[in-house]
Order: structure tokens, then C-alpha cells, then sequence
């Protein structure tokens, strides 16, 4: 004997409950939008868009290579064109590496 045991919890179940706590973990406050913000524990950091783990300097990136504020929320659908231009327009310090 295995010591091991099967809980009576349907697969639907489960799995129902985890798309509800994922969709509840990518739902960002008002005050977040259009914020950048740092925080020692995500992304090493950098400065990210609040709420996300999304680089400023990622969206920059995309900026300088031509893409417009509407092709960066498509690469980045959880964003806003406020959270875009905000990441656009900050102006932080870098890194130190």
C-alpha cells in the first residue's frame, strides 16, 4: 500500500476554479493604470508598468523599433494607452547591472 489516496473532487471542477483564480490575479485596480512603478521582488527591479510584470524598458524597445501605441498594447493585451504612454513618457533612473 501506497499511502496515497485520491480526493472525490471532479476534474471540471478544479479546473473551473483555477481559470477563475487566474483571471482574478490578472485583474489590475483602477489606480494602476497608467502607473510605473519598482519593487525589489519583480523583475529583478526594473521598472514595470504597476499591476503587470511588464518592463518599461520592454515597451520602450518596441517604441524605438517603430511600433505604435496601438501595436504595443497588441503585443502586450493587458495594457492600456494610458499604461503605454506612461511607460513612454518615464523618465526613471537605469539599473545598476
Amino acid at each position: 500500500m501506497s499511502g496515497q489516496y485520491a480526493l472525490g473532487i471532479p476534474l471540471s471542477v478544479v479546473l473551473s476554479d483555477t481559470k477563475k483564480d487566474i483571471e482574478k490575479l490578472r485583474t489590475r485596480d483602477a489606480p494602476q493604470i497608467g502607473v510605473i512603478e519598482r519593487n525589489r521582488w519583480i523583475a529583478h527591479n526594473s521598472w514595470v508598468v504597476a499591476g503587470t510584470r511588464i518592463p518599461v524598458e520592454a515597451i520602450k524597445s518596441f517604441h524605438a523599433a517603430g511600433y505604435s501605441v496601438e501595436q504595443i498594447i497588441g503585443e502586450y493585451p493587458d495594457l492600456t494607452r494610458r499604461d503605454v504612454e506612461a511607460a513612454l513618457a518615464h523618465k526613471g533612473e537605469k539599473n545598476a547591472a
